[in-house]
């Protein structure tokens, strides 16, 4: 036992660079969602955290990301949620979202941090926020310390084993407004309803952001139907990823990228990692990383 762990601990390395994307059908996605139990593992009740001593723009001008057909979240909804950003010399640049998984982690897509020649410290995990127009700077923003990427990561299309564990400095529970995503007793069953969440577009069309936290409803399909609808120009791996969504004009897209769907008892079950470049069209389902085949690596990287 001793020895697979040490295998595992060293699995969590640290991410080094990242490569473009050829897109074509699937499009890559960027952004977040989260649960409701607090850190001592009891349920909590959450109030707004909208008033804020100051606030700070994102710069949201290099974001291609929404949810499609979503509905607006409420402050406090999703204590877990979590904005991934890149320090700029002017600004705050929103990179992907992401998962509070513990006092300490969050949990996003490989993609995300794969391949970026700089060290951790350019990354900033801004929390407790609805909107990403506006944060407390003292209170919100926390510095990123590791970044852990798997390292059965494959950078192709779609991206294989898709998934990152990230350390910050400091202790999320210090913060009062947030409470830490459970991980899967077990994976989703087919049919059952889950909520995905993300910031960003809200017309695939018209290109219209959304700077507010949008939820939507999505359906767990059958993983080898979701094979046969994406072949064959894209093969889906259907032990590693769960595909959501039944409904046209509803989805996640690119923008979306390192959000999880959560499912019954506040579960994160998923990591948003790519889906069909039409967001919403069609019978295509929204293909996330399955997080119950990655708990081995997730809970090793959470001990460091």
């Amino acid at each position: 036992m001793e020895s697979s762990v040490k295998v595992i601990n060293m699995e969590c390395r640290i991410w080094k660079r990242i490569v473009e994307f050829n897109f074509f059908t699937v499009l890559l996605l960027f952004a977040s969602f989260n649960s409701g139990l607090g850190f001592d593992s009891t349920i909590n009740d959450f109030n707004s955290t909208t008033n804020f001593n100051r606030t700070i723009e994102f710069d949201t001008s290099n974001i291609d990301q929404f949810i499609v057909g979503g509905d607006k979240a409420s402050p406090g909804e999703f204590p877990s949620q979590a904005a991934l950003c890149m320090v700029k010399e002017s600004h705050i640049e929103l990179r992907c979202a992401s998962s509070i998984i513990s006092r300490s982690h969050c949990l996003t897509a490989g993609h995300c941090v794969h391949g970026l020649d700089h060290t951790p410290e350019i990354f900033k995990m801004i929390v407790g926020i609805t909107s990403v127009k506006h944060y407390d700077p003292e209170k919100d923003v926390y510095p990123v310390i590791e970044i852990f990427l798997h390292p059965e990561y494959e950078n192709k299309l779609p991206p294989f084993c898709d998934v990152a564990v990230i350390k910050v400095k400091g202790d999320f529970a210090s913060h009062g407004s947030l409470a830490p995503a459970p991980l899967p007793r077990g994976p989703p069953e087919t049919g059952q309803m889950c909520t995905a969440t993300g910031w960003g577009l809200v017309n695939h069309e018209k290109k219209v952001i959304s700077p507010d936290l949008m939820k939507v409803d999505l359906a767990i399909r059958d993983p080898y139907e979701c094979a046969r609808i994406y072949h064959p120009q894209v093969e889906v791996d259907t032990v590693g990823c769960v595909c959501a969504g039944y409904e046209r004009k509803k989805s996640i897209c690119n923008g979306d990228s390192g959000g999880p769907l959560i499912c019954r008892r506040g579960e994160v079950h998923g990591i948003a990692s790519w889906g069909h470049a039409k967001c919403g069209e069609g019978a295509y389902p929204s293909v996330f990383t399955k997080v119950y085949e990655h708990l081995d690596f997730i809970k090793a990287c959470m001990k460091q």
